[in-house]
């Protein structure tokens, strides 16, 4: 993913962000070996940020093998429900 600020409409490169119902979780969704790159000064807070607005949560979802550069944030590669991480692998 090259300068993904140009397309996304969030605050990270990949999200996660619905579960398909007020009470269905957002899952069987996986993410392998991306690499996100900023190349034009500009970037991101998050690679990535999976935060569903609905209350069924997460299920099934995995994001391995993730490379950037031109994060703007510390802490992990992205976001999940609000907290740092570096990668994610909920069942």
């Amino acid at each position: 993913i090259t300068n993904p600020q140009t397309v996304t409409h969030g605050d990270a490169a990949i999200a996660v962000n619905g579960g398909g119902g007020e009470s269905v979780p957002a899952g069987n969704i996986a993410f392998s070996g991306i690499t996100v790159h900023y190349i034009n000064g500009y970037s991101l807070p998050y690679y990535f940020d999976f935060n569903p607005s609905n209350p069924g949560g997460m299920a099934a979802v995995s994001l391995s093998g993730l490379i950037g550069s031109g994060q703007s944030k510390t802490g992990g590669l992205g976001l999940l429900n609000g907290a740092p991480m570096n990668s994610v692998n909920i069942n």
